[in-house]
């Protein structure tokens, strides 16, 4: 397993269509993801999950990725949050 924290940089929360981008990505690849605000750890294959973790400017999230290509996805995941 591999992490990464960042800081949450866009004046725009993250918002359904980068969360969709990055749930999908999940998906379709053969890792766990996790992503963490504060103490607050959700699933990063579910929309739904996702939205509650309110992410918006100045947030620490850290996501977390276990399997084969953890790393092209990890640093997939970041660059869509980034991108948002």
């Amino acid at each position: 397993m591999i992490k990464k924290t960042i800081e949450y940089v866009s004046n725009i929360p993250f918002h359904i269509r980068p969360i969709g981008i990055f749930s999908s990505t999940v998906q379709s690849s053969n890792c766990e993801v996790f992503v963490t605000k504060n103490k607050l750890t959700v699933n990063g294959n579910s929309t739904m999950q996702l939205i509650k973790l309110e992410i918006v400017k100045g947030n620490s999230v850290t996501v977390s990725v276990d399997g084969k290509d953890e790393r092209s996805i990890l640093e997939t995941l970041i660059q869509v949050i980034l991108n948002s």
